[in-house]
């Protein structure tokens, strides 16, 4: 008697990885792990058969199910250690996420201060433009006005002389 494998048809999640669904699953796994066969309940001759052809089938797979539930009992340790590694990494994928993020938040404050440096800068040396902007149109004035009042008293001089020769 050769026994077919059985074929599954493997269904993959939206989400890559699900730790819930995960540990629930290794949950089932160690709690259905081993191969039983199921207890006759029936009563009278029919119960009686059941029995029979159970104790047969046992003695004729004993072999088969103790590889089964040796390859379960294996199968079932070997997700325990997956969802006990998974469970220890955890802490070391958050705490490298924090780690991340606290070097990011680092980054960005040392472009912002350098960016707030450039400003100051650039406002300073603005600032100094203007500065020298204004002292010229100072100087500027300054020599305007008093050649206004040299001006004004060279007009007032002619308008003497005027007067003067007019009377």
């Amino acid at each position: 008697m050769r026994i077919e494998p059985v074929k599954v048809e493997v269904i993959l999640p939206e989400k890559l990885f699900d730790g819930k669904d995960f540990h629930d699953n290794c949950e089932a796994m160690n709690r259905d792990y081993l191969v039983t066969e199921p207890e006759v309940r029936d009563k009278g001759i029919r119960g009686f058969f059941r029995r029979l052809v159970q104790k047969v089938t046992r003695f004729l797979f004993k072999g088969y199910f103790e590889r089964q539930n040796a390859f379960n009992a294996d199968t079932v340790r070997t997700m325990n250690q997956v969802l006990r590694f998974i469970s220890d990494n955890d802490g070391a994928a958050d705490r490298a996420y924090q780690a991340a993020s606290k070097e990011a938040k680092e980054t960005i404050e040392q472009v912002r201060e350098q960016e707030c440096r450039r400003y100051d800068t650039i406002l300073a040396d603005e600032k100094e433009r203007t500065t020298e902007i204004f002292d010229h149109t100072d100087a500027y004035t300054e020599r305007m006005m008093t050649r206004i009042l040299v001006l004004e008293k060279e007009i007032e001089d002619l308008k003497k002389k005027l007067e003067e020769k007019g009377s």
